[in-house]
């Protein structure tokens, strides 16, 4: 398979939480977590060092498989019930659910595109089935979060796989990082 699988898992141990909430405090917001790891991994428009810093494991949050940020979102956010302002992430289960069944079919040349993307489980779902993904969402946060999940587990939804993939159907391989993850590498052959 020329697309490496990650099997993407809901947080029901705690785990991301409990790895996200070691570095938000009043000194550190979320916002300034995402802000922090965008510029590490180099993201366009946060190539100004960060006045704070934070180490964060990143090895060790590559080892869980799962959206990092959403639940920790939705508990800072609060419920908002009464306001509407709540933040509700999709369960990662249901996302993998939705992408088997809509995307069976797919090419690993189609598009997906999640018109309300928010920490991005539905397309870290669906970057199992196709390598050209895109997402829109009206909260500057739930972008972040999306591209930091992206950077971590589908590099392909931020940085773009090489157009000649889809333009000349190339095969191509996927090279994996030291830790069996999906990686950025892209090689074309064929």
């Amino acid at each position: 398979e020329p697309l490496p699988q990650i099997n993407f898992v809901d947080d029901h141990d705690g785990r991301a939480r409990k790895l996200v909430m070691n570095f938000i405090n009043v000194n550190t917001s979320l916002d300034d977590l995402l802000n922090y790891l965008l510029h590490v991994f180099g993201h366009t428009g946060h190539e100004e060092t960060p006045k704070i810093k934070i180490d964060f494991p990143i090895e060790e949050a590559l080892e869980l498989d799962r959206d990092l940020f959403g639940d920790v979102y939705s508990e800072v956010m609060g419920k908002g019930l009464r306001s509407g302002t709540g933040y509700f992430p999709t369960p990662q289960s249901i996302c993998n659910l939705i992408a088997d069944m809509s995307l069976s079919d797919c090419q690993l040349t189609n598009t997906v595109n999640d018109p309300c993307v928010g920490s991005g489980r539905m397309l870290l779902s669906a970057s199992n089935k196709s390598l050209f993904l895109s997402g829109n969402d009206t909260n500057p946060t739930c972008i972040k979060m999306t591209l930091v999940n992206g950077y971590f587990f589908a590099p392909w939804i931020v940085i773009p796989p090489p157009i000649e993939i889809r333009q000349n159907h190339k095969q191509f391989k996927l090279e994996r990082n030291g830790h069996g993850k999906k990686s950025a590498g892209f090689q074309l052959y064929g």
